[in-house]
């Protein structure tokens, strides 16, 4: 996992840690305080996870300008504009895969290990992709982009043919995986197991599912299909605005139940749509999962 930074110069002296390869994610953020995550505002934008393809499209000393394809914004439709040291690429060709099979996390986070002595080489958070090599009852060995193998264990991932959504596309499914990221703190541009921000946790969720959607709460409120606050069903994503802009979202777990993202500081959790702060403040709603339209 990498942050995606808003431009070069954005990283404090505090964020060396998250700039080489690979990121040591949790020691970069174990020491930050809240005033310290908050100041990750406007610095980290989002995130791109461990094999996700990125597309170049400039560079500045040691840094790349890069899009992200998997992540939809409307400032370029190639992807999620950002910036990432350039010692976090490799411009290898993908490994492929004998089986023709991938292995999707779908835990919070999970370990890559040496396939050969079992020791922990890198953890690695959800939604993250990885061509399978061999697969065991228990394991799952999976090509890395510098030509070694790494291990996973079976129980934290689902392995499915090569394209195809990890999950299945359901709101039954897309609620229990959101229900996972309960208790996880809050962070800025976060896509992970690691933390998320309110429309991290929407998008990550959607993805394992095999819908893609925009990143940004914003973006999300301005696609899929509207629904009207009074015919909302599990698994639709409702949204909040200040001025008309909207500012933040959650998703619809149950009878007038939200589960979002909602600050730093305060972990994922569960608020009732129909009690304050949020009783009769729902700006949007949009509905994101196929032959589900009202």
């Amino acid at each position: 996992m990498a942050p995606v930074w808003h431009t070069p110069t954005s990283p404090r002296p505090m964020d060396r840690v998250a700039l080489g390869a690979p990121v040591d994610i949790r020691g970069w953020l174990a020491p930050m305080t809240t005033k310290q995550r908050e100041d990750l505002t406007d610095r980290v934008d989002t995130q791109a996870l461990l094999d996700d393809r990125v597309i170049v499209i400039g560079a500045q000393g040691d840094w790349a300008h890069v899009l992200i394809p998997d992540q939809p914004n409307p400032a370029d439709a190639r992807g999620y504009p950002g910036w990432v040291p350039l010692a976090q690429l490799t411009f290898a060709a993908l490994p492929t895969s004998p089986t023709n099979t991938d292995a999707t996390v779908t835990a919070l986070t999970t370990w890559l290990l040496d396939a050969a002595d079992g020791h922990r080489v890198m953890e690695i958070g959800m939604g993250t992709r990885l061509p399978v090599r061999a697969l065991t009852a228990d394991a799952v060995d999976v090509a890395m982009l510098d030509g070694t193998v790494r291990r996973l264990a079976r129980a934290d991932v689902s392995v499915t043919p090569r394209g195809a959504p990890a999950l299945p596309a359901t709101a039954d499914d897309i609620v229990r995986v959101a229900r996972l990221f309960t208790g996880l703190p809050y962070l800025w541009g976060g896509v992970s197991g690691f933390g998320v921000d309110c429309s991290g946790l929407t998008w990550i969720d959607y993805r394992l599912h095999g819908i893609t959607i925009p990143r940004d709460a914003s973006h999300q409120a301005a696609s899929g299909t509207p629904v009207a606050t009074d015919a909302l069903r599990p698994g639709d994503i409702v949204f909040f605005a200040s001025k008309g802009v909207v500012h933040h979202n959650g998703l619809v777990v149950g009878d007038n139940l939200m589960l979002h993202a909602s600050h730093t500081g305060t972990p994922v959790r569960e608020v009732r749509l129909d009690q304050p702060p949020y009783a009769g403040q729902i700006a949007a709603a949009r509905r994101y999962l196929p032959g589900t339209h009202p």
